[in-house]
Protein backbone atom coordinates (compact mmCIF):
# COMPACT_ATOMS: atom_id res chain seq x y z
CA UNK A 1 0.00 0.00 0.00
CA UNK A 2 1.67 3.01 -0.95
CA UNK A 3 0.69 6.54 0.78
CA UNK A 4 0.46 8.44 -1.53
CA UNK A 5 -2.11 6.74 -3.72
CA UNK A 6 -4.71 7.49 -1.25
CA UNK A 7 -4.62 11.16 -0.07
CA UNK A 8 -7.35 10.45 2.75
CA UNK A 9 -5.65 7.69 4.10
CA UNK A 10 -2.33 9.24 4.44
CA UNK A 11 -4.25 12.72 6.07
CA UNK A 12 -5.39 10.78 8.62
CA UNK A 13 -2.51 9.16 9.09
CA UNK A 14 -0.58 12.69 9.24
CA UNK A 15 -2.95 14.12 11.94
CA UNK A 16 -3.67 10.64 14.61
CA UNK A 17 -0.29 11.47 16.54
CA UNK A 18 -1.66 14.92 17.09
CA UNK A 19 -5.61 13.80 17.67
CA UNK A 20 -4.18 11.89 19.83
CA UNK A 21 -2.01 14.21 21.84
CA UNK A 22 -5.09 16.48 21.80
CA UNK A 23 -7.34 13.67 23.12
CA UNK A 24 -4.75 12.28 26.02
CA UNK A 25 -3.99 15.97 27.10
CA UNK A 26 -7.84 16.91 27.43
CA UNK A 27 -7.42 12.95 29.23
CA UNK A 28 -5.16 14.18 31.77
CA UNK A 29 -6.77 17.28 32.69
CA UNK A 30 -9.66 15.63 33.50
CA UNK A 31 -7.69 12.88 35.82
CA UNK A 32 -5.89 16.29 37.27
CA UNK A 33 -9.23 18.02 37.80
CA UNK A 34 -10.42 14.72 40.14
CA UNK A 35 -8.19 15.38 43.10
CA UNK A 36 -8.96 19.27 43.30
CA UNK A 37 -12.48 18.66 43.06
CA UNK A 38 -12.73 15.77 45.43
CA UNK A 39 -10.69 18.35 47.80
CA UNK A 40 -13.12 21.16 47.52
CA UNK A 41 -16.12 18.89 47.69
CA UNK A 42 -16.50 18.46 51.26
CA UNK A 43 -15.91 22.37 51.29
CA UNK A 44 -18.89 22.89 49.00
CA UNK A 45 -20.70 20.55 50.47
CA UNK A 46 -20.41 22.29 54.00
CA UNK A 47 -21.45 25.85 52.37
CA UNK A 48 -24.31 24.02 50.95
CA UNK A 49 -25.49 22.81 54.22
CA UNK A 50 -25.01 26.46 55.34
CA UNK A 51 -27.41 27.55 53.32
CA UNK A 52 -29.75 24.80 53.14
CA UNK A 53 -29.85 25.36 57.23
CA UNK A 54 -30.43 29.33 56.45
CA UNK A 55 -33.06 28.62 53.97
CA UNK A 56 -35.33 26.20 56.93
CA UNK A 57 -34.64 29.26 59.29
CA UNK A 58 -36.66 31.57 56.86
CA UNK A 59 -39.09 29.23 56.01
CA UNK A 60 -39.89 28.67 59.61
CA UNK A 61 -40.06 32.22 60.84
CA UNK A 62 -42.17 32.88 57.61
CA UNK A 63 -44.46 30.24 58.90
CA UNK A 64 -44.59 31.58 62.33
CA UNK A 65 -45.36 34.66 61.21
CA UNK A 66 -47.89 33.40 58.82
CA UNK A 67 -49.75 31.48 61.44
CA UNK A 68 -49.22 34.82 64.06
CA UNK A 69 -51.30 36.58 61.15
CA UNK A 70 -54.19 34.55 61.22
CA UNK A 71 -54.43 34.43 64.40
CA UNK A 72 -54.47 38.06 64.15
CA UNK A 73 -57.12 37.41 61.02
CA UNK A 74 -59.31 35.14 63.29
CA UNK A 75 -59.91 37.12 66.34
CA UNK A 76 -60.30 40.69 64.37
CA UNK A 77 -63.22 38.18 62.42
CA UNK A 78 -64.56 37.34 65.68
CA UNK A 79 -64.45 40.98 66.62
CA UNK A 80 -66.20 42.18 63.83
CA UNK A 81 -69.17 39.25 64.19
CA UNK A 82 -69.53 40.07 67.83
CA UNK A 83 -69.72 43.76 66.70
CA UNK A 84 -72.33 42.82 64.79
CA UNK A 85 -74.69 41.16 67.11
CA UNK A 86 -74.43 44.10 69.19
CA UNK A 87 -75.10 46.49 66.32
CA UNK A 88 -77.75 43.99 65.47
CA UNK A 89 -79.84 43.83 68.39
CA UNK A 90 -78.79 47.40 69.64
CA UNK A 91 -81.25 47.93 66.26
CA UNK A 92 -83.83 45.69 67.80
CA UNK A 93 -84.17 47.18 71.30
CA UNK A 94 -84.04 50.56 69.35
CA UNK A 95 -87.13 49.46 67.12
CA UNK A 96 -88.85 48.08 69.82
CA UNK A 97 -88.66 51.40 71.84
CA UNK A 98 -89.63 53.39 68.78
CA UNK A 99 -92.37 50.87 68.06
CA UNK A 100 -93.53 51.58 71.65
CA UNK A 101 -92.89 55.34 71.46
CA UNK A 102 -95.01 55.96 68.54
CA UNK A 103 -98.19 54.70 70.29
CA UNK A 104 -97.49 56.41 73.47
CA UNK A 105 -97.46 59.30 72.15
CA UNK A 106 -100.61 59.28 70.08
CA UNK A 107 -103.91 60.30 71.45
CA UNK A 108 -105.73 57.19 72.87
CA UNK A 109 -108.81 57.62 69.53
CA UNK A 110 -106.23 57.02 67.01
CA UNK A 111 -104.57 54.14 68.30
CA UNK A 112 -107.79 51.57 67.32
CA UNK A 113 -107.97 53.44 63.67
CA UNK A 114 -103.77 52.84 62.87
CA UNK A 115 -104.33 49.11 64.14
CA UNK A 116 -107.23 48.58 61.86
CA UNK A 117 -105.20 49.95 58.71
CA UNK A 118 -101.48 48.48 59.28
CA UNK A 119 -101.89 45.10 57.11
CA UNK A 120 -101.43 41.89 59.48
CA UNK A 121 -102.91 43.07 62.45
Amino acid sequence: LVLGSCPVLSQVLHFTPLVLSLLLHFLSLILHSIPLVLHFTPLILYFSSLVLHFLSLVLYFSSLVLYFLSLVLHFSSLVLYFSSLVLHFSSLVLHFISSTWKYRTLSPTLIPILQNTCPGN
